[in-house]
């Protein structure tokens, strides 16, 4: 007979590719889970490995609006890449962790507007606005990273990348396996 391989659930470690609807209900769900398992006394930490180019950013928000509700302590540990969306989620974990070779990179949130009225792009206009004024008051307040920074980053209109070494000078991590 062989032998079943315990569940992710108890290994309490989740993985993060492109973040779209499937994939962050999926971590969304199991941060709930293992948080109903704590019973409100938190446990063994959750590990959120993050591979990922980003995406959604209404869906990010929402992991990292799990992330700082749960009461068991999540590890976010970068292996490759924590781009665009990715990066603010690696940088909400209450420990973060990155391997030698990993890549970070923050840029201004993408943003399309449909062939519509003026109107509806002046909406979207301040929607978009809205929501990247919370993209980086998420970065202040979880890194060292400061409004100047980000602010010169959007100037130049570029994408900035990061090493581990630069990831772990402005506080996006604690440690560089």
């Amino acid at each position: 007979m062989k032998k079943q391989l315990p569940s992710s659930l108890d290994h309490r470690i989740i993985t993060l590719g492109d973040i779209d609807e499937e994939n962050s209900n999926d971590v969304i769900q199991f941060i709930h889970d293992i948080n109903y398992i704590d019973k409100n006394k938190p446990g063994k930490p959750i590990k959120l490995i993050i591979n990922s180019y980003g995406g959604d950013i209404y869906r990010g928000i929402g992991i990292v609006d799990a992330i700082n509700a749960s009461i068991t302590p999540i590890h976010t540990i970068c292996y490759g890449a924590a781009l665009s969306m990715g990066f603010i989620i690696m940088a909400v974990g209450h420990h973060r962790a990155a391997s030698k070779n990993s890549t970070f990179m923050y840029h201004e949130i993408l943003w399309s507007l449909s062939d519509e009225k003026l109107s509806t792009h002046r909406r979207e206009l301040e929607e978009g606005k809205r929501i990247m004024e919370i993209y980086d008051n998420l970065l202040y307040k979880h890194t060292s990273l400061t409004k100047s920074k980000l602010d010169s980053i959007k100037k130049e209109n570029r994408d900035w990348y990061m090493n581990v070494e630069e990831a772990l000078k402005y506080n996006i991590i604690d440690e560089i396996y």
